[in-house]
């Protein structure tokens, strides 16, 4: 039996891991028998149903605060001042309520900010209290590990492999201290992290028995069936041996059309961060382009390009539908050509599927015609997200990206137009680039906002493997080590972060105004909203006047706060409104708007708790809503 751990984080995935889907369907074909330990979705229900005692017992028995960071020091407030608040026994009925909010198969508790950002804070208060133990107690006394390492030990596995992410994961490290202290399994450690480290360090992290480097679906069946033998021959694998460490660096070979289909029959497709089931899947590893100056993640395919076969794409969706009764699929390559895109979109057309819908990652070529983006659309795909980058095209050159600023505005408005979400990611700090520069990025989000759904503000880093890591003379830079460097020309590393902090709290006060950010928790969220039919801004003003709105489904996208019976909200990111007080019934109003009601069962039931407030004045404030764009109006349930 061999034992799998899925990454052990906090974050709220949407789709289970794809790699590990690819490994357990590997393993699947070789007939290892598996035993899959679950990260984010085990974390969650760990955390909030089944050890509420325990996180109050750590938070009110606490030692001393003197040594922990301002993070943990927060986190202890943040989870005693609810625990205050509540009660000990309400403070578990409220955890469980956060966790079946956390699986509603209901759109409007994602859409609604103040729900995810309060089950996003109270479950990273819960992971910051825990590692600020993790340095005070014997790991087998904290409840997370120990359970985590009775999960893992119960299937009575020959091997166990940990997927990683974060090599300073502290809740790995003690699983793996406390495997070694009470058992004599091998462990396996691998991840995309591990092509980026010196051996010696990540032995130095884990002290695991093997790490699997680079590619592992068909590198991990084969070290299972050897792992016993005194002299193994896998490529990619990394052995300590009697505390000496064997490399062996010959490259995985993974023939990406030979392999078998990934397997997700063991997660719990049903307990992720969203409302639908969604799963990733990927027609390509590596990037066809490969040249971008600040990017070495393509060496973890190897620095090569491999596409599936078309009707391997189309066999792989039409799989997900009729063996996990899943429609939402994630593109997860780093780079589809628009000829490509168009070729798939055909294939699904031409099968004549209808309600499958996908978001991608996408290059923006000027080659994306309006002829494929209309293709692409016919076929379902909803949302885009493109590398933008930069505003700047001196800037843009000097990255290699090969794309034009005035091309990706028009790509960004006739997606709009055509009816895509648009997601960009921005890059700020790349060296040499200036702040009149880094403006100019921020200008081109202003000025292109109306065809912005959601935009990332990130920062350059050093990535092994880049082109600017191997010839950093060539721009300018000095590496100091893996993380620092210096510039001669442009942004310091330490005035960029400065810059993305600024810029990052602009965004938050509402002093810059960037279309629909304030709607989301996450971009993943703002596919699903695209696959479904709702009326625009103008449609639902119509409406409203009209009284024509009552069998639409409203869903309120603000963050509801309330303090002692004074209630407001506080609108998205890049709102130019910072707070805005409410009445008890337009308090209501946006509550009750989350979805799975009407705009009349909204109106009764507000009718119903404040009597005298006539259908007119709750429809005028439907349409204040609409006009500073807090609620939308869809044309069926989501769910």
């Amino acid at each position: 039996m061999l034992t799998i751990i899925e990454q052990q984080d906090i974050i709220l995935n949407f789709y289970p891991d794809l790699g590990l889907g690819h490994i357990l369907g590997s393993c699947k074909q070789a007939n290892i028998k598996t035993h899959l330990v679950e990260g984010s979705v085990r974390f969650l229900k760990n955390i909030l149903v089944y050890n509420p005692e325990q996180i109050i017992s750590l938070v009110l028995n606490q030692p001393s605060l003197t040594s922990a960071s301002k993070q943990e020091k927060d986190s202890f407030a943040h989870i005693s001042t609810l625990i205050k608040y509540y009660g000990d026994k309400n403070f578990k009925n409220y955890l469980g309520n956060l966790y079946a909010k956390s699986i509603s198969n209901n759109m409007g508790v994602y859409l609604n900010k103040s729900i995810s950002e309060e089950i996003s804070k109270v479950v990273q208060s819960i992971f910051f209290i825990l590692r600020f133990y993790v340095h005070k107690m014997d790991s087998q006394d904290i409840f997370f590990i120990k359970d985590l390492y009775n999960d893992i030990i119960k299937a009575k596995p020959s091997m166990v492999a940990f997927s990683v992410w974060d090599p300073n994961n502290v809740f790995i490290q003690e699983t793996i201290k406390l495997l070694k202290q009470k058992t004599d399994i091998p462990v396996v450690v691998g991840g995309p992290f591990s092509i980026f480290y010196d051996p010696k360090k990540i032995f130095g992290f884990f002290n695991p028995d093997f790490v699997m480097r680079g590619l592992a679906d068909n590198s991990f069946p084969m070290l299972y069936n050897q792992f016993r033998e005194d002299k193994i021959n896998v490529p990619g694998i990394i052995q300590n041996k009697h505390g000496r460490i064997i490399v062996n660096n010959d490259t995985p070979n993974s023939d990406f059309n030979s392999l078998p289909k990934p397997d997700f029959s063991k997660f719990s497709l049903d307990k992720y961060y969203s409302p639908v089931k969604v799963l990733p899947l990927q027609t390509s590893r590596g990037c066809a382009w490969r040249k971008c100056a600040f990017c070495g993640h393509h060496a973890i395919y190897g620095n090569k390009y491999q596409a599936l076969k078309i009707n391997k794409v189309l066999d792989l969706i039409d799989d997900y539908k009729k063996k996990y009764n899943v429609s939402f699929i994630h593109f997860h390559d780093e780079f589809i050509s628009p000829k490509r895109f168009k070729q798939i979109s055909e294939g699904v057309i031409n099968k004549g599927w209808k309600n499958k819908y996908f978001y991608a990652y996408a290059r923006a070529e000027k080659s994306f015609s309006d002829e494929i983006l209309n293709v692409m659309y016919k076929a379902g795909f909803r949302a885009l997200f493109f590398g933008i980058e930069s505003g700047s095209q001196r800037v843009l050159d000097s990255m290699k990206k090969g794309t034009n600023v005035k091309d990706n505005e028009d790509l960004l408005k006739r997606a709009h137009n055509i009816g895509f979400a648009n997601l960009v990611w921005t890059l700020f700090g790349f060296p040499t680039e200036t702040s009149k520069e880094a403006d100019q990025t921020v200008d081109f989000l202003v000025r292109n906002k109306q065809y912005v759904d959601f935009v990332i503000l990130h920062h350059f880093h050093l990535s092994k493997y880049s082109p600017i890591y191997d010839n950093p003379a060539q721009w300018g830079v000095t590496i100091l080590n893996s993380q620092n460097y210096q510039v001669k020309n442009g942004l310091s590393q330490k005035k960029m972060m400065n810059y993305v902090k600024t810029l990052n709290e602009k965004s938050e006060s509402g002093d810059i105004v960037i279309r629909n950010n304030r709607f989301v928790s996450g971009y993943e969220l703002v596919f699903l909203q695209s696959c479904f039919e709702k009326l625009s801004k103008e449609d639902a003003k119509k409406e409203i006047v009209n009284v024509e709105i009552f069998n639409l489904y409203p869903i309120f996208v603000g963050a509801l706060e309330n303090d002692d019976q004074n209630y407001f909200f506080k609108p998205r990111i890049f709102s130019p409104d910072k707070k805005r007080d409410l009445t008890y019934s337009q308090y209501l109003v946006c509550s009750l708007s989350d979805g799975s009601r009407t705009v009349k069962e909204v109106v009764n039931s507000v009718q119903d708790a404040t009597p005298s407030l006539s259908q007119k004045q709750i429809m005028d404030f439907f349409q204040d809503l609409n006009d500073k764009n807090f609620i939308h109006f869809f044309k069926k349930e989501i769910k």
